[in-house]
């Protein structure tokens, strides 16, 4: 756990989701879970790795990959699914043309999962506030 002011992060991870049975050795995988003035921010990195228990039980933002060699859009619809979140915002989505971003924009809205989030979709440039 690192403390910086009133932050806290924890540091978590792995190994890198595998691309293929084929390529070298995988990097390690860094998450953060980052908790300052009640409001907590989860970073899977390449992964889907759940972030563990937050304090109060929910995450403020969850940030989500939803693009990558290494990844299904079914694993990010699972997560979203799985960890509880007021606001989704979507990472590593800059692969994704205007159509797929699109496209994943309609599979993790909030309408179609039947869930309790806000699904965030950041342009460069743009900040969130929580």
């Amino acid at each position: 756990m690192l403390e910086i002011g009133e932050a806290r992060v924890r540091v978590g991870g792995g190994v890198h989701a595998q691309i293929h049975p084929d390529t070298p050795p995988l990097p390690v995988n860094v998450t953060y879970l980052t908790e300052v003035g009640g409001q907590s921010l989860y970073h899977p990195g390449d992964s889907f790795e759940e972030p563990g228990q937050v304090s109060g039980g929910r995450l403020d933002v969850l940030l989500l990959p939803v693009s990558g060699p290494w990844m299904k859009l079914r694993e990010a619809i699972d997560m979203a699914r799985a960890v509880p979140a007021g606001t989704v915002v979507p990472i590593h989505d800059g692969l994704l043309s205007p159509t797929g971003l699109g496209l994943v924009g309609r599979w993790l809205d909030t309408a179609r999962l039947g869930g309790d989030y806000t699904y965030a979709r950041l342009a460069p440039g743009q900040s969130l506030t929580v």
